[in-house]
C-alpha cells in the first residue's frame, strides 16, 4: 500500500490509472480510501450484503455481477447453495457460464472450504493498519528504543495475497 500511497502523492489519480487494470472508477475508489480511510460505495454495499453473500464474494471467479446472476437465476445465497448448483450442473446452463466456469467454480469452492480457517485480506488489512497505528502511537507517546517508522506488513499481507493464514509480529 505504501507504494500506491507514494504514487498517489506524486502523481495523483493519473498515476493510479497507469497501473495495469486500474481505470478511472477504481482510481477514484483508491483515492477516496487514501484520503478518508474508507470507500463510501463499498461501505453501503457491505451494509446491504448478508454474511452468506460476503462468504460467496470470497470465491475466486465470482464477483458481484456473476453472484447477482446466480442469485437471480438459481436463488443461490450461500456457499452450500452454490456447491449444490455446481454438482447438479445447473450453472453451465446459464448464459455467460459454461462447463469450464462450473469446473473453475467447483475448484474455488473446494479451496474455500479447505481454507476456511484463513482470513481474507479485506479483514486482515484493517486490523494490521490498526495494530501498526497503535504501536506507532504508543511508541511516540513514550521514549521508545525501537524505530517503528519502517514497520511493514508481514508475508502474504505485504505481498497482497488474497488469503492470510495468520498475522505475525514483525521481528
Amino acid at each position: 500500500m505504501r507504494i500506491i500511497e507514494k504514487l498517489y502523492e506524486r502523481r495523483g489519480q493519473d498515476g493510479l490509472i497507469e497501473i495495469p487494470g486500474v481505470g478511472v472508477s477504481i482510481a477514484d475508489h483508491i483515492a477516496e480510501y487514501l484520503e478518508t480511510g474508507k470507500v463510501d460505495k463499498f461501505k453501503k454495499l457491505k451494509g446491504k450484503a448478508s454474511s452468506e453473500t460476503s462468504e460467496l464474494m470470497e470465491i475466486w471467479g465470482l464477483g458481484a455481477r456473476r453472484l447477482k446472476k446466480l442469485a437471480d437465476a438459481l436463488g443461490i445465497r450461500t456457499l452450500s447453495d452454490l456447491k449444490n448448483a455446481i454438482l447438479a450442473h445447473k450453472i453451465r446452463e446459464l448464459k455467460d457460464f459454461g462447463e469450464k466456469s462450473e469446473e473453475n467454480l467447483l475448484k474455488a469452492v473446494e479451496h474455500c472450504e479447505k481454507s476456511h480457517d484463513r482470513i481474507s485480506i479485506g479483514k486482515v488489512l484493517p486490523l494490521a493498519e490498526e495494530l501498526i497505528s497503535a504501536l506507532k502511537a504508543k511508541c511516540e507517546s513514550k521514549i521508545c528504543k525501537i524505530d517503528l517508522s519502517k514497520i511493514i506488513y508481514p508475508g502474504s499481507l505485504r505481498r497482497l495475497q488474497r488469503n492470510n493464514s495468520g498475522y505475525r509480529y514483525p521481528s
